[in-house]
């Protein structure tokens, strides 16, 4: 199973080859109970039970935890993909949205240098049938936490959350078929799509930091930022440099005009933050 999904999403034959020789480790009967009943947990109840079970399993066997991660999120698509079914959602949307294991795991063998995934948490959604891969961005269904924006969006109000999995280039051009793919896909009432996003992308003084007229200057530029934050502890610091934060700014990698003027911006004593951003769009223009 892992062979056949790892080439289906893209995995690199080394990574699909690691996890297959892990794997064989778990195939013990206990270790196989252990899994399925992480998978009643992860699916069935609200608790993250499942979790303590996956640091059991990991504890026991000696293999990494964020590869045991990896391989339960893996073993979880079977299920889910019988999900996908019984709601009628098709065969292409499935594929699309679990080729963000792909991107969460090369994402983790580039900080950590490991096969497997350290944000397990953040997957429940998308085997909830909650998020999905709409083109190059990713949604979901969530209440407005505002009080109002432009006495069009009150608190409450359904609107849809956007992602940004690390899948390549952010052009202006797949971030519009993006939006007219959720604008299909969701059929908001009143024809408008009210999209929001929190995203490091859209900190306001980063503006001065992003490559001019780079992607991410101008996927930030298509939001009303509403809210932003300082970020002190940096936690999206990896998403730039690809390791954890450190005050040693000379050891960072310099390879990238965005690593470089990041690391000019951290050595003038700023912290890096969040925005939160609305947008509208009709189905083929953002009003």
């Amino acid at each position: 199973m892992i062979k056949t999904f790892g080439e289906k999403t893209g995995f690199p034959p080394e990574a699909i080859g690691f996890l297959e020789e892990q794997f064989c480790i778990l195939q013990q009967k206990e270790m196989m109970n252990s899994l399925y009943a992480a998978m009643d947990h992860f699916f069935c109840e609200t608790d993250e039970k499942y979790l303590d079970v996956l640091q059991e399993i990991a504890e026991k066997t000696g293999i990494h935890r964020m590869t045991v991660d990896m391989i339960f999120l893996i073993l979880c698509t079977k299920p889910l993909f019988y999900l996908y079914r019984q709601k009628g959602l098709g065969e292409e949307l499935f594929w699309d949205t679990m080729c963000d294991l792909k991107y969460k795991l090369m994402e983790c063998k580039e900080v950590y240098n490991v096969w497997g995934t350290f944000v397990t948490r953040w997957f429940r959604r998308f085997y909830l049938c909650e998020r999905f891969k709409l083109g190059r961005l990713q949604y979901e269904t969530v209440a407005f936490g505002c009080a109002a924006y432009r006495d069009v969006l009150k608190e409450g109000d359904t609107v849809y959350n956007c992602h940004i999995p690390s899948s390549g280039a952010l052009t202006p051009e797949a971030v519009m078929d993006s939006l007219r793919r959720a604008h299909e896909f969701y059929r908001p009432e009143g024809g408008v799509l009210p999209v929001v996003c929190y995203s490091w992308l859209l900190y306001p003084p980063y503006q001065d930091v992003f490559p001019a007229g780079s992607n991410m200057a101008a996927f930030a530029q298509l939001f009303d930022v509403i809210e932003s934050k300082r970020s002190p502890n940096q936690e999206d610091f990896w998403r730039i440099f690809h390791c954890e934060p450190t005050n040693d700014l000379q050891k960072l990698p310099h390879d990238t005009t965005l690593q470089r003027n990041f690391i000019a911006y951290l050595q003038q004593g700023n912290d890096m933050g969040t925005g939160l951003g609305v947008l509208l769009f009709d189905g083929e223009h953002i009003l």
